[in-house]
């Protein structure tokens, strides 16, 4: 690529087939970087974490708990507010992309900063879930919820599009501000949309064709 301004052209100016090129060109990189971070086993630990709250019900039990939200919502925060500060210093260096000791500073950071957060944010709208102004805000959310693969999908191509050079181009064009305005612009949206996608089918349009394949056959999208 070239180093990380180089990346960064690319991103802002490059056209689509540019992208697959750079995209393909680092494939081998990236995922020997995951390896390095030790993203395998984080991500793995936190599959088996959510598989043993989901389990008989599990995590009905812990979020009845208020005294154990709190704990974990400040347990979380205390390191993990630091660490992802940390960490968002370091990738807007540009260190982010490179290996070395740099990479065990990367690592430490990701692993205390990072989940640690998650589960604080969790703890919190669990929390927040329980007062009648939480209680309107999840039934606002569970379209959005119910889906949450498709409108993952559909936010990666918005970014894209208004990042990438194949669209409008504004990576490093605006700051923190005005991105975090217009990801709960997106997010908006894609309440409205959700809302309005399940009034008349029963799945989100990627979790129609998740669902199809697991089962080996079409189902019944069309609400009756």
């Amino acid at each position: 690529i070239g180093g990380f301004e180089e990346f960064v052209k690319k991103l802002k100016y490059g056209n689509y087939i540019d992208h697959l090129q750079t995209l393909l060109s680092g494939v081998f990189y990236r995922y020997g970087d995951l390896v390095f971070q030790s993203r395998i086993p984080k991500v793995l630990g936190m599959f088996i974490l959510g598989y043993l709250l989901g389990k008989d019900d599990r995590y009905k039990q812990l979020i009845a708990n208020t005294k154990l939200l709190w704990s974990v919502a400040i347990g979380g925060l205390l390191p993990g507010l630091p660490c992802n500060y940390l960490l968002a210093r370091y990738m807007e260096d540009g260190k982010y992309y490179n290996l070395g000791i740099e990479g065990w500073y990367q690592t430490v950071l990701y692993a205390f900063g990072v989940a640690p957060l998650a589960l604080a944010y969790v703890a919190l709208f669990f929390l927040f879930a329980r007062s009648a102004a939480g209680k309107k805000c999840v039934a606002i959310l569970q379209p959005v919820g119910k889906m949450a693969f498709t409108n993952y999908i559909l936010h990666s191509f918005i970014g894209g599009f208004i990042f990438y050079g194949f669209g409008l181009g504004l990576v490093r064009e605006a700051g923190p501000v005005y991105c975090t305005i217009l990801a709960f612009l997106v997010f908006t949206g894609q309440i409205i949309f959700s809302k309005l996608w399940l009034r008349y089918f029963k799945y989100g349009p990627v979790e129609w064709l998740w669902r199809s394949g697991t089962y080996g056959k079409w189902q019944q999208q069309v609400r009756s």
